[in-house]
């Protein structure tokens, strides 16, 4: 079973992932590995494989990253701007909405098993990426009603493709829309790019 597993995880890969439907597929494929060797090194991987799979996500670890936005949205309440927010605070919001700790964790993840990088192939990571948004995009992250004194009530994602094509690169941006409890929203935003030259 496990090796059957790795060997579809290597071929998606090896092959790129071109299509929204493969995105899910490699993530569904990398959370059974998870599943069968379950590890507390992988919040963000895991993270994102269970919003690949779920339209509404309020399961301990979308809540542990929706405590941090929630830390944040306290912080710029009060009338501090992002840049000024405590140096931790602000690189860890920084790592989550740029994804930057669920590629590393990805990475990891994959070494570990032997497995190839998504990065095996031209733009595998910012193709991937731009992929898995487009399936996560508009499945909110949620505050469980629990969580009283909350002043984030959800998480959505837009992905916007630019207009114009710049020397053979399609840009893309992933906006991090952030709703709290008195209905305001505020944005977070990463820019990213894959090569469509030649394709």
């Amino acid at each position: 079973m496990v090796p059957d597993i790795r060997q579809k995880i290597s071929d998606q890969i090896v092959k790129g992932v071109n299509t929204e439907a493969e995105a899910v597929y490699l993530m569904v494929q990398i959370r059974k590995l998870l599943e069968i060797y379950p590890s507390d090194d992988y919040l963000h991987l895991n993270f994102h494989c269970d919003w690949a799979l779920h339209t509404r996500m309020d399961r301990k670890p979308a809540q542990k990253i929706l405590k941090l936005f929630d830390d944040v949205n306290v912080q710029l309440q009060k009338g501090v701007i992002f840049k000024d927010l405590p140096d931790n605070l602000r690189q860890e919001i920084e790592r989550i909405f740029g994804m930057s700790l669920f590629r590393r964790e990805l990475d990891t993840f994959l070494k570990q098993h032997s497995l190839p990088a998504v990065n095996c192939v031209k733009d595998g990571w910012t193709k991937f990426l731009w992929l898995l948004a487009k399936v996560i995009e508009d499945c909110p992250l949620e505050i469980k009603p629990a969580n009283i004194g909350s002043s984030v009530q959800k998480i959505t994602i837009k992905v916007d493709l630019a207009d114009t094509i710049v020397e053979g690169e399609q840009f893309y941006k992933i906006t991090w829309i952030v709703s709290d409890v008195n209905g305001n929203n505020g944005e977070l935003f990463s820019l990213n790019s894959f090569s469509v030259a030649g394709d």
